[in-house]
């Protein structure tokens, strides 16, 4: 019986790369404004956005990584990607846990 091939779920790259633009935009803010008091603030705030940005980033690796293993396991196990039920014997190609069609390819 063929194995239903893995979809990675998608991502997210827009937005990890919004947050490093308007990272970028507040540290040429910060550099422009130097003579400012706040100054010093604005480049406190745009480390922070780094900082967060790349927790961000790292954490929806994490996931991505953590949600494709799953489903590679799922495949290779003979099981429905999407809700896990177990597909040996189907010949219809359609999971009768969740009426998704199955790829075999």
């Amino acid at each position: 019986m063929p194995r239903a091939q893995p979809k990675p779920p998608p991502l997210g790259l827009r937005t990890t790369a919004l947050y490093f633009a308007l990272f970028y935009v507040a540290c040429i803010w910060a550099g422009a404004s130097h003579q400012n008091r706040l100054a010093g603030w604005m480049f406190v705030a745009a480390a922070m956005a780094v900082v967060v940005g790349l927790v961000v980033a790292i954490v929806r690796y994490r996931w991505y990584r953590r949600v494709l293993r799953m489903i590679q396991a799922r495949a290779s196990a003979g099981l429905c990607v999407h809700c896990g039920y177990d597909l040996h014997g189907n010949e219809s190609g359609v999971c009768p846990g969740c009426g998704r069609e199955i790829d075999w390819t």
